[in-house]
């Protein structure tokens, strides 16, 4: 039989290709530059099709508990354009809804392993970006709302055997933990941030489906 073929180009592919998306976001932090507002097109496109993209040899944790090259990937796309709505939404608005759409579809299959955390979180905290803004119809609806709910703010309480572990080695500092939101960079803080926004943005509709 032949032998797989080697990872390793692919999942140097993925890495530069996240290095370049982190690039992106630092010269872009302080505003957006006139070069690339001239070539925002084609960033754009270059941002959805890393979201989309799939690519199996980069699909695989190096380590336990660490995310896939591809999750970081997507992890870097998803802090990119969160950038955009806070710092340039008017530029960023004809994109968002294509952006939004990619991103709640990503989230919603996620397990709830470790290593899917930090694609979960930075994926969580675009959407509540987007519910907190002007552009939070796009979650209008009863449907919506509860998919919502259901495949990404939900999951991201289900009770894991980490959180057991880090209990049982220390109560009083996971207690604290909490208390004081010192896992503000956690899917489960994201998820609440996600559901406070939403039911600023819809209270009756989020008030019924919680009833």
């Amino acid at each position: 039989a032949a032998a797989d073929p080697d990872p390793r180009p692919a999942v140097a592919a993925v890495e530069a290709a996240r290095l370049a998306v982190r690039i992106f976001f630092s010269l872009n932090s302080p505003g957006l530059t006139e070069e690339f507002e001239a070539a925002l097109g084609p960033w754009m496109a270059a941002l959805q099709d890393a979201l989309t993209l799939e690519c199996p040899p980069a699909a695989t944790p190096p380590r336990a508990g660490d995310p896939a090259p591809l999750d970081a990937l997507r992890a870097a796309v998803c802090d990119a354009l969160n950038l955009f709505v806070e710092v340039n939404e008017d530029e960023f608005a004809p994109y968002l809804s294509s952006f939004a759409r990619s991103v709640w579809a990503l989230l919603a299959p996620l397990g709830p392993a470790p290593d899917r955390d930090a694609l979960a979180t930075a994926g969580t905290r675009f959407l509540t970006t987007v519910a907190r803004g002007v552009h939070a119809s796009l979650f209008a609806g009863d449907a919506a709302l509860a998919q919502m709910v259901d495949a990404v703010v939900l999951p991201a309480f289900a009770w894991r055997d980490d959180w057991a572990d880090a209990f049982e080695s220390n109560y009083v500092d996971y207690v604290r933990a909490d208390a004081e939101a010192a896992d503000a960079d956690t899917r489960r803080r994201a998820a609440g941030g996600l559901l406070r926004a939403l039911a600023a943005a819809f209270p009756a509709d989020v008030a019924r489906l919680a009833a």
